[in-house]
């Protein structure tokens, strides 16, 4: 399990690595052709590993449901999200790996 738990963070921190260049405005656009942004994709990994882990298990998520909607499957953007947003769904990609790690230690 321990090597699980290291490819997972190794994941969430690469994302972070490759967050870093881009501005908010860079981060919130659209790209021609897509239905979906940077960020948005970003909650969207957060949202979906909380779904398998806790939702789907009958135990509550560790994000608001106002978060679970806005990146569940078969959402987009719905308007252009705040730093402090941005900010937020940087550090949920670590942290709920952390308290995932822990919740599953407990069993």
């Amino acid at each position: 399990m321990d090597a699980l738990f290291k490819t997972w963070e190794t994941n969430r921190n690469n994302y972070l690595r490759f967050l870093e260049p881009f501005s908010l405005a860079q981060l919130n656009t659209v790209p021609e052709g897509f239905n979906n942004n940077i960020i948005w994709n970003v909650g969207h990994i957060i949202v979906a590993q909380q779904s398998l882990v806790y939702r789907l298990s009958g135990l509550p998520m560790q994000v608001s449901d106002e978060m679970f909607n806005l990146y569940k499957p078969g959402t987009k953007p719905e308007r252009a999200i705040t730093q402090q947003e941005a900010d937020e769904l940087k550090q949920l990609l670590i942290a709920l790996c952390e308290h995932t790690k822990k919740d599953i230690e407990k069993g």
